[in-house]
């Protein structure tokens, strides 16, 4: 038998699964606005369509990671907030990157 709110996602509470919302937002906002500036910087090359995978790997990889594992964190219990840190301050910096570089991308 189901009780109210105990079991919405993956068996899991609704508390763990409340906090988890946020890190995929974060994430998904993160992976964005990396994927994002990548993309303006290659657009204007011969080369884009090789160059724009070698050069988001290094940057999606600990994105992958963190939203990973506070997912994980939020769902079974952990250190969740180091893993928030890392997924805020890179989503941060990228929009930072991404509004700061917006007009000589846009030059060029």
């Amino acid at each position: 038998m189901l009780l109210a709110g105990s079991v919405v996602v993956l068996h899991t509470a609704l508390h763990g699964t409340l906090e988890a919302v946020p890190s995929i937002l974060v994430t998904l906002g993160a992976i964005a606005g990396a994927g994002t500036l990548y993309g303006a910087l290659t657009s204007g090359g011969n080369a884009a369509a090789t160059l724009l995978p070698v050069l988001s790997l290094p940057g999606f990889a600990p994105l992958l990671i963190a939203g990973e594992r506070s997912f994980n964190s939020a769902l079974h219990g952990g250190a969740l907030l180091q893993w928030w840190v890392i997924s805020v301050v890179a989503l941060a910096v990228y929009l930072a990157l991404g509004i700061l570089l917006y007009g000589v991308l846009e030059e060029s």
